[in-house]
């Protein structure tokens, strides 16, 4: 029996969401109607170098249900890509990257505060997003949007590169 779950923030895990982007692939070859999304907390080392990593566990979860939250009413499928990445695959909305859905998603994370022992803390994310190509395989969707949060980190981070 493979695990597919994240067993810290019960989720599914990155075997999990692999199967799901290659699903879509498989059962949408022609479709441009779908993206991907990865989620990375901005100097999340400091987080963990700072209150400990149960505290940097309590980020994680706190991020993995503001998604989970996020998700609900709309198509949206989400994992732990690894360590503090998630990976989302959603619908375009009118042909597009939906960045106003993504913005709105990086400013609630912002917003919210995890707690430690010497008090509150808040973190940032970047978020790379790219639009599935017809042809392309999981593989060269993944390196793109990786690449978009890549461009993201190196300009400043918390923001969204679509």
């Amino acid at each position: 029996e493979k695990i597919e779950i994240d067993p810290v923030l019960h989720v599914y895990n990155r075997n999990a969401g692999v199967e799901r982007i290659n699903e879509y692939i498989k059962s949408n070859p022609e479709s441009r109607d779908y993206a991907l999304f990865v989620i990375d907390i901005d100097d999340f080392k400091k987080i963990n170098d700072s209150f400990g990593h149960n505290v940097g566990d309590d980020a994680l979860k706190m991020l993995a249900r503001t998604i989970v939250n996020k998700a609900r009413g709309v198509e949206l499928s989400y994992c732990r890509w690894g360590g503090e990445e998630f990976l989302l695959l959603g619908k375009c909305v009118d042909g597009e990257v939906p960045k106003n859905f993504l913005d709105e998603l990086r400013v609630e994370i912002n917003s919210k505060s995890f707690w430690t022992s010497k008090g509150s803390g808040r973190m940032t994310v970047t978020i790379g997003a790219g639009k599935y190509k017809v042809g392309q395989d999981y593989k060269e969707w993944i390196n793109f949007v990786d690449k978009q949060l890549y461009v993201g980190k190196c300009t400043g981070k918390n923001k969204v590169v679509c």
